[in-house]
């Protein structure tokens, strides 16, 4: 019974409290918003940059990833069937 209780009250407090005069609940903006400006072309290389850096750095990963997998695959060897079993 208790825990009806619980339940009630973690969903008819949040409601109450976005009711409340002068508690601001997050979902509206009363501030206007300033448009940024655009980027200059020494922040768009330096972004262009950044971004095949790490897309080389993803490429080099999945590069030795395979590797890893394949030096791994090579090393496993099934049981060969011609062999007794103990």
């Amino acid at each position: 019974m208790p825990w009806i209780l619980l339940l009630i009250s973690l969903i008819w407090l949040p409601a109450q409290a976005a009711g409340i005069p002068g508690v601001t609940t997050g979902a509206t903006s009363t501030q206007p918003t300033a448009e940024t400006p655009p980027p200059d072309i020494a922040q768009k290389k330096a972004a262009y940059a950044a971004l095949a850096d790490v897309l080389d750095k993803q490429k080099k990963y999945e590069e030795s990833a395979m590797i890893r997998r394949n030096a791994l695959l090579n090393t496993l060897t099934l049981p060969d069937e011609k062999t007794p079993r103990e």
